[in-house]
């Protein structure tokens, strides 16, 4: 067997603590999904990581992070957020952290998926979301998760210093 590629990137990114809110609704209701980000700005609250989807059973999600200590000015229109989403709902918790691998160019770079993912869940890290741009990786996982996380993506990946 081939000793892995061990891919270059610029830094681990880490966020924490956080929250993982999940927003679910039928399909009809996704635009009410996507307007989320308008009341969010409207409370001048911001998400550390966005994921939105569509189900095998046709259901839209929205997975938010939000920074644990904005929770309350959150939890605050989050009664309004669930008469909108009708026959929708939201849930939240628990408290996790977000990680993530920042490239550049990650999107020349075949396999690089599995070695952010793959190491994770090969070292028993449960990964809630992932979400990815052409320069970053990003999961949330459980918070207690973070030092096993980190140094499993410290010993994949190649970063400076």
């Amino acid at each position: 067997m081939s000793k892995p590629v061990k891919y270059q990137a610029s830094a681990v990114l880490e966020s924490h603590p956080l929250v993982l809110v999940r927003f679910e609704a039928s399909q009809d209701g996704a635009p009410a999904l996507t307007s989320i980000a308008d009341r969010m700005a409207e409370e001048q609250l911001s998400s550390e990581f966005v994921s939105l989807g569509l189900t095998t059973s046709r259901m839209a999600t929205l997975s938010l992070a939000i920074h644990a200590e904005r929770m309350a000015d959150f939890q605050r229109f989050c009664p309004q957020l669930e008469a909108e989403l009708s026959q929708g709902k939201i849930t939240v918790g628990p408290e996790v952290a977000m990680i993530g691998v920042y490239g550049p160019h990650f999107r020349e770079k075949p396999g690089i998926l599995d070695a952010f993912l793959g190491t994770l869940a090969r070292v028993g890290v449960p990964i809630y979301a992932g979400a990815s741009s052409i320069s970053s990786l990003c999961a949330l996982i459980p918070l207690e998760e973070l030092p096993r996380a980190r140094a499993a993506l410290q010993q994949r990946f190649q970063l400076p210093g």
